[in-house]
Parts: C-alpha cells; structure tokens; sequence
C-alpha cells in the first residue's frame, strides 16, 4: 500500500546555519548578516564581529 505523501508532507524546511568563526555568531543564510553585493558575488560578513563568513558566487 504505497501512498504519495501530501503537499503538507513533502514540503521541507530548510535547516541551513551559517557560523561565524569569529564570535560564534549563528543564523539562517536569510538571517541578520551583512551582505555586500558585488558583481559577481555576494559577500557574507557578521553582525556582530564583522569578520567576513563566506563568498557565494551570483548566478546570472
């Protein structure tokens, strides 16, 4: 008896935290972290500390 899951059931929230090695500041990507917008990528630094956390590559 194989069943779909229901469109409730297959949504999956996603649980990704980025860490700053820094002062251990902790968030969600969408969180309170500065985000430098360049060209080509964007720039992640802390609120707290400032250190930068991770470069991502924009996707054109």
């Amino acid at each position: 008896m194989n069943q779909t899951p229901s469109t409730k059931q297959a949504t999956v929230e996603r649980k990704t935290v980025l860490f700053c090695q820094g002062c251990e500041y902790h968030a969600p990507p969408t969180g309170r972290w500065i985000v430098h917008e360049k060209t080509d990528c964007e720039v992640y630094a802390c609120p707290r500390c400032g250190e930068t956390l991770t470069i991502r590559d924009r996707l054109h």
